[in-house]
């Protein structure tokens, strides 16, 4: 009698008769093509670092912005848009915009991550009066 295997040709396939949890069955043992899940980790991994690239430069703008409103309002020294460049690119981004409007601060900050450009706007100050 010839076995299940041979009958199938190249593809081989064995029959296994107990496993740990006492199951039996046919397991196809070809080797398995990993290429697929070797591309589909990757793209996983370039969005999870596109993603961690757009949240630094959201921060970036966020502490840009606070920076300047704190400059505007007297509770830090200097220049206000001169402070939330240096801020911005302590945080890993690049100062786009800095507009004041009274104590508020709005600001644009821009990085780039495997050559697309990434930009966020944060506005900053006083809240408003009720």
């Amino acid at each position: 009698m010839r076995s299940r295997a041979a009958d199938e040709g190249p593809i081989a396939a064995r029959r296994v008769d107990a496993s740990p949890i006492g199951c039996g069955g046919w397991v196809d043992a070809r080797p398995r093509d990993r290429r697929g899940s070797v591309i589909v980790a990757l793209a996983m991994v370039n969005l999870g670092v596109g993603l961690a690239v757009r949240q630094r430069t959201i921060s970036a703008a966020d502490a840009a912005a606070l920076a300047a409103a704190d400059v505007l309002l007297g509770a830090a020294p200097g220049e206000p848009c001169r402070v939330a460049s240096n801020v911005a690119e302590r945080n890993g981004a690049t100062l786009e915009g800095c507009e004041l409007d009274g104590y508020v601060a709005t600001v644009s900050t821009r990085a780039s991550w495997a050559g697309i450009p990434i930009t966020a706007r944060s506005t900053a100050g006083p809240p408003p009066a009720r």
